[in-house]
């Protein structure tokens, strides 16, 4: 479980502020919230899984996750989404046709 607004900033341990996450973005993202764009030098709130979608942010380009939105690029980017382990891991699920997501395909 992930707190979408951390503890450090005041986030509460409440399901509004609670999101699923695997350790590896949990890791990356520590108690950000939000992350610098860098074309834009403008803060950029990271993608909230409670109040967004999924689909609204980020594509599939094969194993591969973009964003389709600044908060979509912020978010890979700071989650570090496309770490060669984590495309490989993706491709290998892909290949054996558990990856993406039924909802996402």
């Amino acid at each position: 479980m992930d707190h979408v607004i951390p503890l450090k900033h005041d986030g509460q341990t409440i399901n509004e502020n609670l999101a699923l996450a695997c350790a590896i973005c949990n890791n990356n993202k520590g108690s950000d919230f939000a992350t610098i764009d860098w074309q834009s030098q403008e803060i950029t709130p990271l993608f909230n899984p409670r109040t967004q979608h999924w689909r609204d942010h980020f594509r599939f380009s094969g194993p591969h996750i973009h964003g389709r939105t600044v908060i979509g690029e912020a978010t890979v980017r700071l989650l570090r989404m496309n770490d060669p382990d984590r495309v490989l891991f993706r491709q290998i699920l892909m290949d054996a046709g558990l990856y993406p997501p039924a909802e996402f395909r």
